[in-house]
């Protein structure tokens, strides 16, 4: 079956914006494989699933360095639409279930929880009333919902292996040094986490 180029084109940009809720799994995979067939191919190439190999297309472009969780590559984003279950409960992505996470309060974690966006549970979860342990469970308590995140979606656990040995970096401009880099200075938390459930998968 081939795909059009309207159809591709606008598949993508849905994917590209995370807006992925009308699209099932399968097909959020094969946007990020076709748009890497698309830039092999030349802008205006039809690609066909009987023609390529996408696995192989995938791996044969992939970068050195991944510097932003952007487009192809939002699928690495905390933000990326992606539900998971965590202590008896449903999360739209993983920033929703971190931020809530934050607060031992049951009221903030459900408000946390049903938030429209990522982006506003971030802004709530700056507002709860912090955890005590907060500060000590920070990071393991991030690798366990990325390892859920990527163990409850296998198309996004064949998106992460198919990064290869690429050093993965959540770049960004919101001066978050500590999760990511900003102006080539931070930890770069998320980006190692991300990289050591890939060396994990490969081992399994």
């Amino acid at each position: 079956m081939a795909w059009r180029r309207s159809e591709f084109d606008s598949r993508w940009v849905h994917w590209q914006n995370g807006n992925t809720r009308g699209m099932q799994p399968d097909t959020v995979g094969r946007a990020s494989l076709l748009k890497s067939a698309y830039f092999i191919g030349g802008v205006g190439s039809t690609p066909t699933h009987s023609a390529l190999n996408f696995g192989e297309i995938h791996r044969m472009a992939a970068p050195q360095v991944i510097e932003r969780f952007h487009g192809e590559h939002a699928f690495l984003s905390n933000f990326y639409y992606a539900p998971i279950h965590y202590e008896g409960e449903r999360y739209d992505t993983v920033e929703h279930a971190f931020q809530a996470m934050k607060t031992l309060d049951g009221e903030e974690r459900r408000q946390v929880r049903e938030a429209s966006t990522p982006g506003q549970a971030k802004r709530m979860g700056r507002k709860v009333q912090l955890r005590g342990d907060w500060e000590s469970i920070k990071l393991s308590l991030m690798k366990e919902l990325l390892s859920l995140k990527f163990q409850s979606h296998p198309e996004l656990r064949a998106l992460l292996l198919e990064t290869g040995d690429a050093e993965l970096i959540e770049g960004n401009t919101w001066n978050d040094r500590f999760w990511g880099v900003c102006r080539g200075q931070g930890k770069n938390h998320l980006g190692k986490l991300l990289m050591e459930i890939r060396d994990e998968l490969k081992m399994q």
